[in-house]
């Protein structure tokens, strides 16, 4: 197996290859290129991404463990599926200034998380704890939470979110007028 630690990798576009056998540790990856990339038994650990492009990824037998995000635009990742085996910390341990399309967040714990300003839009969140995680200024637009313990979370100034009220726990959860509305469709009420 090859193993990187604490290397820096910057302006790669490894478009449409094929790796296996990788480990990255505390790497930094900066303004690369990973459209229809085919990792198997690859995993990071503690690596930075920052102005990388992301889409068509395929993994087998590869994870992530936390990884931080910046400026990233990443395209159809179901970020449950890198969980590694028994670890402790999720995929990602931080997000900021990044547009994510088509993610799917499942049974994920991101407590307190902090997804502020990010563009989350056509994601799915299902069954994840959510408790005290801040959405606000996000773009969540057709971004739909099911099951998800949303308690205390912040989406003040958001736009576009979707929870099930119904399967959703949201008790003392913030959101701001008139964007608040959206919550009362699911009752499916007219209100003028």
């Amino acid at each position: 197996m090859e193993y990187y630690e604490n290397e820096e990798f910057s302006k790669l576009d490894i478009s449409g290859s094929e790796y296996s056998d990788i480990r990255f540790v505390d790497c930094e990856f900066t303004d690369c290129s990973f459209s229809e990339l085919k990792l198997k038994n690859v995993s990071f650990s503690g690596c930075g991404f920052a102005r990388c492009h992301a889409s068509s990824l395929e993994f087998k037998d590869s994870s992530f463990n936390d990884t931080r995000l910046f400026s990233c635009t990443i395209y159809g990742i179901n970020w449950g599926e890198l969980m590694s085996a028994g670890a402790f910390s999720e995929p990602i341990s931080e997000m900021s200034r990044c547009r994510i399309r088509g993610g799917i967040f499942e049974k994920m714990s991101m407590r307190k998380f902090v997804f502020k300003s990010n563009s989350l839009l056509e994601c799915l969140f299902s069954e994840c704890d959510l408790r005290e995680s801040d959405f606000s200024e996000c773009s969540l637009d057709r971004t739909d939470f099911l099951k998800c313990d949303l308690r205390k979370a912040d989406f003040r100034g958001a736009s576009g979110y979707a929870p099930d009220i119904f399967s959703c726990k949201m008790k003392g959860a913030a959101f701001s007028s008139p964007e608040a509305l959206s919550l009362l469709r699911a009752l499916e009420i007219k209100i003028d």
